[in-house]
C-alpha cells in the first residue's frame, strides 16, 4: 500500500507535469528529495507526462537549458524519443515521423559536438601533460641557460596543440544554433497535441478526482490527506496561477508537517541490571518534541 505522503506527493506532481507548472515542480523537489523519484512516484502515464514536460523545459528556455547542455540528460532525452519511435500510433502519419526523425538527428548532433570537444580538450591536457614531463626544469643542477632553452622548448611543442587541433569556439557556435533549432522545433506542439488528444484523452489527474469527490474521501483520518482538503477547494483549479501558488502551500505544509512526524533525537541511556547483569536500554520521554 503506498504511504499517505507518497500517495499526495503523485497527485501534485502529475498535475504539476500536465499543466506545466514548474515553480511547483522545483519545490516538491526541494523538499521531498528522497520522494520525487520517477520510481517511486506513482502516476499514470508517467513518461509521456515527464517526456512533455521535458519538451515544455526546452521551449521556454530559447536554447539555454541545462538539458541540452547536459551530456547525460541529452543522452537520457534521445533514448527516451528513440523508444518513442517505437510508437505505431504516433508514427504511423509520415509527417510525424519525420517530425520525430529530424528531431532525434538534432539532438544526436548537439550529442556529437559535446563528445567530440570534450575529446578534444582530453587530448590537449594529456599532450600538455606529456610536454611538461619532458621539459620540466626544476631540478637545481640546470643553468638558467638550460632552464631557459627547455621553457622554450616546451612553449614550442605546446603550440602544436593549443587553439590547433580545434577550435572549440566554433563547437559552441554550432551548438547554440541547434538548440535554438531545437527549442522551436515542429515536433514539440506535435507531440503535445498527440498527448492530449491519444494517451490523456481528457482524463482527469487524481488531484482533480479528489477535489471533484472530496465527499468520499473525507472525514479522514489520514492527515495529509485532510491537510490537502483543507487548502483545496472546488474552484481553486480554474486559475492556473492561484491553484499553483495553492498548491506550494500545500507541500510546504506537508513538509513541515512531515518533519513534525520524524523523531529528530531519540537518545537511549544503558544502565546494568542489577538483577540479570544483564543491560537495559532506556528511551528518554519526549525525545520526540521539537
Amino acid at each position: 500500500m503506498t504511504p499517505p505522503l507518497t500517495m499526495v506527493i503523485s497527485w501534485l506532481m502529475e498535475y504539476s507535469l500536465k499543466y506545466d507548472l514548474p515553480q511547483l515542480k522545483s519545490e516538491l523537489k526541494d523538499l521531498f528529495p528522497n520522494l520525487v523519484v520517477l520510481d517511486k512516484l506513482e502516476i499514470p502515464d508517467k513518461k509521456t507526462l515527464v517526456d512533455l514536460a521535458t519538451l515544455r523545459l526546452i521551449v521556454n528556455s530559447d536554447g539555454k537549458n541545462d538539458i541540452i547542455d547536459n551530456l547525460d540528460d541529452l543522452k537520457a532525452l534521445i533514448r527516451n524519443f528513440d523508444e518513442f519511435n517505437q510508437d505505431k500510433e504516433f508514427v504511423r502519419k509520415p509527417a510525424r515521423k519525420m517530425q520525430l526523425e529530424d528531431f532525434l538527428n538534432k539532438l544526436k548532433m548537439v550529442k556529437g559536438l559535446l563528445q567530440l570537444k570534450i575529446m578534444m580538450l582530453n587530448i590537449q591536457h594529456e599532450y600538455a601533460d606529456l610536454v611538461s614531463e619532458d621539459f620540466e626544469a626544476s631540478d637545481d643542477s640546470y643553468s638558467p641557460a638550460c632552464k631557459r632553452l627547455k621553457r622554450h622548448c616546451q612553449k614550442e611543442m605546446l603550440k602544436k596543440v593549443e587553439g590547433k587541433i580545434i577550435d572549440t569556439n566554433k563547437i559552441d557556435t554550432e551548438v547554440n544554433d541547434l538548440k535554438k533549432d531545437i527549442s522551436k522545433h515542429t515536433l514539440i506542439k506535435t507531440f503535445e497535441t498527440y498527448a492530449d488528444e491519444n494517451v490523456f484523452k481528457q482524463k482527469s489527474t487524481a488531484l482533480e478526482l479528489f477535489i471533484k469527490n472530496r465527499n468520499e474521501y473525507l472525514p479522514t483520518e489520514v492527515s495529509e490527506v485532510q491537510l490537502l482538503s483543507e487548502h483545496m477547494k472546488k474552484d481553486v483549479l480554474k486559475d492556473k496561477s492561484q491553484v499553483e501558488e495553492k498548491l506550494i502551500n500545500v507541500a510546504k505544509e506537508l513538509a513541515k508537517h512531515h518533519e513534525r512526524k520524524e523523531p529528530k533525537w531519540c537518545p537511549v541511556i544503558y544502565i546494568d541490571d542489577p538483577i540479570t547483569g544483564g543491560v537495559i536500554g532506556i528511551k528518554i520521554k519526549n525525545a520526540y518534541e521539537d
